[in-house]
């Protein structure tokens, strides 16, 4: 069994639909997630990509090999093998098999031998004869789990582990990437054509012998056991196999892809809204629901949307992805088709089906771990719109905010005076009038204290109307219903969205002539919680 995970019918077609969107493609037509795996595999093999280059697949119909298509770059083959679900099950074989490999290929001693068989029969025995007799609630007596191995063999576990120990990388290579069969595997592919994990199997490998740990048995971060002990002797036909788990795989593959991603921000967000979806719609008895269905008995055909639609701003008068980026619809899915997604869904699945959007679920979803986040970013005509009603000239606020405070780029300000169309005897004197105190534009100290009115001037605004402050925070009034966060998901957790403290800063592209500004929390613990 080497396909131990995506051997079923949604794994097969989800391979199917992979090698259907890369097949006989031009690079710039793939989606997103795509274009992100093949740069990755690019860049890995030092290939150059372009707008037209060349991208093609090929399925792979052995199911004893650990492949399970190939990835062509401008003809260069790669083997990818392909995950999904939760499932960590990565290697299965009877124990016969396994211990005749270690003994010819990595000169295990008939002690080793022996040992992984008693073992992996798991009954006292090396061929699985042991006594079936059994206690009073229908146990056999003489059979035994893995962690009671290690409790009552401590000499056989010990010699096991170190013979484990000394032959990480080529049994990590055997587990993961050829199995029995000498199967080959460039890249371990994670995930359904819209949303992936990937990385190299060197990675993996490197990964695994850098941090090798477990409780029981194990080799890198794989764990080892029995499979099937059969401990009340109803499933006999399946005893006397080894077993091989990577518990941590998803999250290992989450981690070491963050460094390979060249928007790793935007990237990841994209991915922590696909993991919400799936999370929720996959476990209906997670806590986690209560914050967003109280009052709501039966979940059963309740589920997690991503957003994947640009929705129309009444602030900018534009379509714009909005504040919410999920929100809970009901409606009916098969399971088939659930398990074919992941359970991750998005807007495209709701087309042509019968659905009702629950209003006030909207959430606002954050890389997990972050700290800067931000709330709005405004461009000048947008800070206009938002703040006409609260500030007498927001044009100049909109200024004194992004001014220049140091000697070194203080020249800059006069001809962001002149791309904003400003009169810069008019604004002066308007900071003079509001501040109380004659002010140069050329002097540092005056520079830093206007921008510092500003910012207390709008925070103060902000915090003193509250229609304006739910709109910035939650997208109310700018945005229809499903499409207002009113939560926010960050680390795992929702609470509601609210922020006690703020702060207000520059966008990025200043320097450019790109003027906006920035609203961040101050920290996550500025985060109202549900329970506040």
């Amino acid at each position: 069994m080497e396909r131990v995970i995506g051997s079923n019918a949604h794994g097969n077609k989800n391979e199917l639909n992979i090698v259907q969107a890369l097949k006989d493609k031009a690079f710039s037509v793939l989606n997103n997630n795509l274009k992100e795996f093949v740069k990755y595999v690019a860049k890995d093999n030092n290939i150059n990509i372009e707008p037209n280059t060349k991208i093609d697949a090929k399925y792979e119909s052995n199911t004893r090999l650990k492949q399970d298509f190939y990835l062509y770059i401008n003809d260069n083959e790669y083997s990818v093998s392909l995950k999904m679900g939760s499932g960590n099950s990565v290697h299965q074989e009877k124990c016969d098999d396994f211990v005749k490999y270690i003994k010819e290929n990595l000169s295990a001693s008939d002690e080793v031998c022996n040992n992984f068989l008693f073992f992996l029969w798991a009954d006292g025995t090396l061929d699985g004869t042991g006594s079936k007799e059994k206690d009073s609630d229908g146990n056999i007596i003489s059979r035994f789990t893995s962690k009671e191995f290690r409790e009552r063999y401590p000499e056989k576990f010990d010699n096991l582990q170190e013979f484990l120990n000394n032959n990480q990388k080529e049994l990590i290579k055997r587990f993961l990437f050829v199995g029995r069969h000498n199967s080959k595997v460039d890249y371990v592919y994670h995930g359904n054509l819209l949303n992936g994990f990937w990385v190299s199997a060197k990675e993996i490998i490197d990964l695994n012998i850098r941090e090798s740990k477990g409780k029981g048995l194990h080799v890198g971060k794989l764990s080892l056991q029995a499979w099937n002990v059969s401990k009340m002797g109803n499933t006999e036909h399946k005893r006397g196999q080894l077993q091989v788990k990577y518990s941590q795989m998803e999250s290992d593959f989450f981690s070491l892809m963050k460094k390979n991603t060249s928007n790793v921000n935007t990237f990841l967000g994209d991915k922590e809204e696909f993991d919400i979806s799936r999370r929720f719609n996959k476990n209906k008895k997670s806590p986690i629901w209560n914050e967003l269905t109280r009052g709501l008995d039966d979940l059963g055909n309740v589920y997690m949307i991503k957003v994947s639609n640009r929705i129309l701003s009444h602030l900018s008068n534009k379509k714009v992805y909005p504040k919410a980026d999920a929100y809970l619809v009901r409606t009916n899915f098969s399971q088939n088709y659930l398990l074919e997604k992941e359970y991750s869904l998005d807007e495209s699945d709701l087309i042509g089906i019968e659905y009702e959007f629950l209003e006030n679920t909207g959430i606002s979803v954050k890389i997990d771990g972050s700290t800067g986040y931000t709330i709005q970013k405004l461009t000048h005509d947008s800070f206009v719109k938002a703040f006409s009603d609260i500030l007498e000239e927001p044009e100049y606020i909109f200024l004194a905010l992004l001014l220049y405070s140091n000697e070194k780029e203080k020249f800059k300000n006069d001809d962001m005076i002149e791309m904003l169309v400003i009169d810069k005897e008019k604004v002066t004197s308007y900071y003079i009038d509001e501040i109380g105190k004659m002010l140069d534009l050329n002097d540092i100290s005056d520079l830093s204290e206007i921008r510092k009115w500003a910012q207390q001037e709008l925070k103060d605004s902000i915090k003193n109307n509250l229609s304006v402050y739910e709109s910035l925070f939650t997208g109310s009034s700018w945005f229809d219903e499903p499409y207002v966060a009113h939560y926010i998901y960050l680390n795992k957790k929702i609470t509601i969205n609210r922020v006690t403290d703020f702060t207000i800063t520059t966008g990025s592209g200043r320097s450019k002539g790109k003027f906006s500004i920035e609203i961040k929390p101050v920290s996550n613990e500025d985060i109202i919680s549900e329970n506040n």
